[in-house]
């Protein structure tokens, strides 16, 4: 009777200890990004941008997270200033990357 009743705290102890651990390795995988000194940089040669207009224009735009599995190939939309646009499509068609390109969180490089 008395292991039964030390069987329960310390099992109990073991998910804490357990969580703890998981807690700890996820903190230092976040502290590893935060650390990082991300710098977006123009591409040699890149010609500079005009003068905004409030225009959006993509032209042949392909980008991919990994070298070989591009997301995005040949994308090219206007949407003028004032136009309201919807990108609409299934999930893991771009929509989101599309989005994510236009503040510039990632790079893209023109189709050849």
């Amino acid at each position: 009777m008395y292991l039964g009743k030390m069987y329960k705290p310390m099992r109990d102890l073991s998910k804490v200890t357990d969580s703890y651990s998981r807690a700890a390795v996820g903190y230092e995988r976040i502290r590893e990004i935060m650390d990082k000194n991300y710098e977006v940089r123009d591409l040699p040669g890149a010609r500079p941008a005009p003068a905004l207009m409030g225009n959006i224009e993509f032209e042949k735009v392909c980008f991919s997270y990994e070298p070989q599995l591009p997301v995005l190939r040949g994308v090219a939309f206007r949407i003028e200033a004032g136009q309201t646009a919807a990108l609409v499509g299934r999930t893991g068609s771009g929509k989101t990357t599309i989005i994510s390109l236009l503040p510039r969180f990632y790079d893209w490089i023109p189709e050849s």
